[in-house]
């Protein structure tokens, strides 16, 4: 193994073991649910909205997926929305821009890279670099649903990133306003539930440098640590823990019939690779 691919989803795994190790060594992955589906189709049409418009009308077109009646409002909604226009990178426009930046070299030459992709990147009038998220959801209450998003792990990630690696991520003049703490996290809410479908910019989502200290802390020696040897296992076919029982997470978790019965066999004997953020999605 040469590299460890880390994102804010496999972040989020370390609540256990074993989860880690199911999903990002073995790269085994549950059915998408149909929320789930429409919500990566919505993300791929805004990317082709910007660059390629009769690419976009196409690909609504030919969605296959549940609700498609709804899918073409949401998209069509979509195009009255105003947003920050996409700065650019490498002469692209930074629409589902995806990052993968080297963050670590293990004593064994394994380099750990830090990866994500950024729904949208644009400035603000205030001259304010902002991350646009896109979340669709059917929540009613938008108070409460932004109200979430300012305690969200992918959240941090994502702002953390910017400031401290923004030159791996972005162009030189833009990553300089992520270093110098001038840029934000917005989600886009795309409440489905509303008749028509609403969508809703939310307040900007600013971290404390004290708060992003204590997360770099953590990720440069407990998180590292820790996939360091759910790897190391990996390797010798050892089956890693199930540390969230200790956090109560296993009543829900995808693998908990396997991890009860103890019956690893059927599910290790995919045909699986390693989860691979760079491509995962695609």
């Amino acid at each position: 193994m040469n590299e460890i691919l880390l994102d804010a989803s496999s972040l989020k795994w370390l609540v256990c073991d074993r989860l880690y190790q199911f999903k990002a060594c073995y790269g085994l992955q549950t059915a998408k649910n149909s929320e789930a589906f429409f919500g990566s189709a919505f993300h791929k049409y805004a990317e082709l909205k910007v660059s390629d418009s009769k690419k976009a009308e196409t690909y609504m077109l030919s969605y296959t997926g549940t609700e498609k009646s709804l899918f073409m409002v949401a998209c069509m909604e979509f195009d009255s929305v105003s947003l920050p226009k996409p700065i650019l990178f490498n002469s692209l426009p930074c629409c589902e821009h995806r990052f993968k930046v080297p963050y670590k070299t293990l004593s064994d030459g394994c380099v750990v890279y830090l990866c994500g992709t950024l729904d949208r990147v644009g400035i603000n009038d205030a001259g304010i670099l902002e991350v646009i998220d896109y979340k669709t959801t059917r929540k009613w209450d938008k108070s409460k649903f932004f109200t979430e998003y300012f305690h969200d792990f992918q959240m941090l990630f994502y702002y953390w990133i910017l400031q401290k690696y923004g030159h791996y991520v972005l162009s030189k003049e833009y990553a300089d306003l992520a270093a110098e703490r001038k840029h934000a996290i917005r989600v886009l809410g795309i409440f489905l539930t509303k008749k028509p479908i609403d969508f809703d910019l939310g307040p900007n989502i600013i971290f404390e440098q004290s708060y992003l200290n204590e997360f770099s802390e953590l990720l440069d020696t407990t998180i590292t640590s820790k996939i360091r040897i759910i790897w190391d296992m990996y390797r010798r076919n050892v089956i890693a823990s199930p540390t969230g029982i200790v956090v109560n997470k296993c009543l829900a978790c995808e693998f908990n019939i396997f991890c009860r019965f103890s019956n690893f066999s059927g599910a290790l004997s995919l045909d699986s690779k390693p989860y691979n953020p760079m491509t995962h999605g695609l």
